[in-house]
C-alpha cells in the first residue's frame, strides 16, 4: 500500500488535487487516497489493476470519475451545465480536468477491448433532439453506458435511451470499467471524450422527439472515425 500511495502522490492527478482549486470540486488528496484504499481492498478491482498493470493514478481516476467526478467533469468538457446533475451544476474551464482525462486515457490503453458485437445502452435527457438519422456529431465529454438495457432504462431514466451498435473491434475509446467503479451491478462501459457518432435510426419506442421517462425514445447510434 505504501509504495502504491507514493506512486499516486507523485502523479499529475494528485498534484492537481493539492492545488485546492475549487473548480476541481471533490478531486482532493484525501478523496483520492480513500479511493485508492478502497480499490486495493476490493478483490475484483485489485485483480483488474494487477492483471492489466494499471498505475495508482489510472485506477483512481476511473474510480473517482465513475463514483462522483462525472457531475463536475462532464459540464466542464461540454462547457455547459447539465440540469440533470443539479441546480448548482457549474461548468469549470475546459482544461480543468486535463490530467484526469489523461490518466483515464492511459488506463484505457491497458484494459482489454470490448467483445465483438457488443451493444451498449444509456438512459439520458442529454441529447440533441434535432439530430436525424444520418446526422453526425461529436461528444466532447465521456459517454457512460451499460451492457444492460434494464439498467439504462431504470437506473438512469430519461426521455431517451441511446443504443450504441457497430462498435469497431479493438476500438480504444471504449472500456469495461465495472470492476473499478465500485458499482458492478451497473455493468458500466465508459467511452473517452471526443468520440464521433452517427445517428443510425431513431423513433423506436416513442415517436421521434416525443419520448418520456415512462416511454423513452430509442435512438440507435454507431461510432464513426473522422479522417
Amino acid at each position: 500500500m505504501s509504495n502504491t500511495l507514493k506512486s499516486l502522490n507523485k502523479s499529475d492527478l494528485y498534484k492537481d488535487a493539492l492545488k485546492g482549486n475549487e473548480d476541481l470540486a471533490t478531486l482532493l488528496p484525501g478523496v483520492l487516497e480513500s479511493y485508492l484504499s478502497s480499490l486495493l481492498n476490493n478483490p475484483s478491482a485489485l485483480e483488474t489493476i494487477k492483471t492489466h498493470e494499471l498505475t495508482a493514478d489510472e485506477a483512481v481516476a476511473i474510480r473517482w470519475y465513475g463514483r462522483e467526478g462525472f457531475q463536475y467533469v462532464q459540464p466542464s468538457l461540454r462547457q455547459k451545465p447539465d440540469p440533470a446533475l443539479g441546480e448548482d451544476n457549474v461548468a469549470a474551464p475546459p482544461t480543468t480536468f486535463a490530467n484526469l482525462v489523461k490518466a483515464c486515457d492511459n488506463g484505457f490503453a491497458k484494459l482489454p477491448p470490448l467483445p465483438h458485437g457488443m451493444e451498449l445502452f444509456r438512459g439520458t435527457n442529454f441529447f440533441n433532439a434535432d439530430l436525424e438519422a444520418g446526422d453526425v456529431y461529436t461528444d466532447p465529454a465521456f459517454v457512460s453506458t451499460s451492457t444492460s438495457r434494464d439498467v439504462a432504462e431504470q437506473k438512469f431514466q430519461g426521455c431517451f435511451v441511446l443504443k450504441f451498435i457497430n462498435i469497431p473491434e479493438g476500438d480504444p475509446s471504449w472500456r469495461d470499467i465495472s470492476t473499478l467503479t465500485g458499482n458492478p451491478k451497473e455493468a458500466e462501459v465508459l467511452c473517452l471524450p471526443g468520440r464521433t457518432f452517427r445517428v443510425f435510426s431513431r423513433g423506436e419506442g416513442a415517436n421521434a422527439g416525443e419520448g418520456t421517462i415512462n416511454n423513452p425514445e430509442i435512438i440507435t447510434l454507431e461510432p464513426v472515425f473522422m479522417g
